[in-house]
């Protein structure tokens, strides 16, 4: 049988993009809510607090909703990553599978993608001299 393994080149060019971009994202998420709560306590918060703050709830709303619509769609993967799941490209398995949940059904809609789009969306809102960055960084991770 031919190894499928992911490991190429290519693949951790992609790898960074949609795995490193979204790892140190989700920890300066983390990061800003403490700092944004102590700038709370203390009554110093400023205009440019409020909209990292409604970033970080776009992001953590857009998990939830991702997490949500998975247990929905029950979608196959179309590579084998972890804990031997079915797929397209091994197991010629294809399709959704309506109201499963699971790490076998977790394809769609993707966690990267949703991360990713929902960040640059409320950045693209709030941050509009910078709209060019946010559609580079949504199209890389998409992409990918």
């Amino acid at each position: 049988m031919k190894n499928y393994s992911c490991r190429n080149r290519s693949y951790k060019i992609l790898e960074i993009f949609a795995n490193d971009i979204t790892f140190w994202i989700t920890k300066v998420i983390a990061i800003f809510y403490i700092y944004f709560f102590i700038k709370l306590v203390i009554k110093k918060t400023n205009d440019l607090d409020y909209k990292v703050l409604l970033i970080a709830n776009a992001v953590v709303i857009g998990q939830f909703l991702k997490d949500f619509l998975k247990g929905i769609f029950g979608r196959y993967w179309t590579a084998t990553f972890i804990d031997n799941n079915p797929s397209l490209i091994r197991d010629h398995v294809y399709g959704f599978n309506w109201f499963h949940s699971g790490n076998a059904y977790a394809s769609f809609p993707s966690g990267h993608a949703t991360f990713i789009v929902s960040f640059s969306i409320a950045a693209w809102i709030l941050f509009p001299k910078l709209r060019w960055l946010w559609i580079l960084l949504a199209v890389l991770v998409v992409v990918s």
